[in-house]
């Protein structure tokens, strides 16, 4: 008999209601190892309250969720060793350099030789100019590039990104691209990603779930959604006889 592969985050029937809105409906998914997912749809559709739910800042209305093994509830944080994050806008200490922001990241995350994983992840994030610059003097795009170092600091097996290239110039979000693919296909790490950004993620070569108004629509990996992509074209003209001629 063959081994059964446990999904590392996995999702059934999770609904979201806040009064009389349904902000998450239903939805079931799975995200096995080493796999990039990513959510998308436009703002609204639920993203953004999918994931606070699978890091257990707000619990479900019903559903269930497991993240790295564990049941999923509101203030739960066993997963939280293992796991990065970047959820809505980026945050940092406003007074602290990025060196020193990374560094009280990494004193939190209890790393062994916590000076060379921060200047790695400074390299690594190209944010080596900007090391010694407060964080409240830093561009939208630079911001982002912290707090993406944030959620890389401990190396973690998943990482949860809302929107991560918000801000980012074309050459960012290029890198942050290359990022992600490298540390799926080269490290095993689970990428869990949202965007509106359809020919981003299709160019991460991933599974992309269709989030729409909290449902989820349809998954796809990168081939078949620029297949059904090309299924459904509309063509207008301005002389419909001409162009069936």
């Amino acid at each position: 008999m063959g081994s059964t592969v446990t999904p590392i985050t996995e999702v059934s029937g999770l609904t979201k209601r806040y009064s009389d809105v349904l902000a998450i409906d239903d939805v079931s998914l799975s995200v096995q190892a080493g796999q990039i997912y990513a959510l998308l749809g436009l703002n609204g559709a639920g993203k953004t309250t999918l994931i606070r739910m699978l890091l257990g800042m707000i619990a479900p209305t019903k559903g269930a969720a497991r993240v790295l093994g564990a049941d999923v509830s509101a203030g739960q944080r066993s997963a939280w060793a293992r796991t990065g994050y970047l959820v809505e806008a980026p945050a940092a200490y406003p007074e602290l350099t990025v060196r020193e922001n990374l560094h009280l990241y990494a004193r939190l995350r209890h790393l062994k030789q916590p000076h060379l994983r921060v200047e790695d992840i400074i390299e690594r994030l190209a944010l080596t100019p900007y090391t010694g610059r407060r964080a409240r003097t830093l561009s939208m795009g630079n911001l982002q590039r912290l707090a993406l170092a944030k959620a890389l600091i401990h190396s973690p097996d998943l990482l949860i990104l809302d929107e991560p290239v918000n801000g980012l110039d074309p050459a960012g979000v290029v890198e942050i691209r290359t990022l992600l693919t490298g540390l799926a296909r080269e490290h095993g790490t689970t990428v869990l990603i949202s965007s509106h950004l359809l020919a981003e993620v299709a160019r991460l070569n991933g599974r992309i779930a269709i989030l729409h108004q909290g449902r989820l629509l349809a998954e796809h990996d990168a081939t078949s959604l620029d297949q059904h992509r090309r299924r459904h074209i509309t063509v207008s003209t301005r002389d419909d006889t001409t162009a069936e001629l």
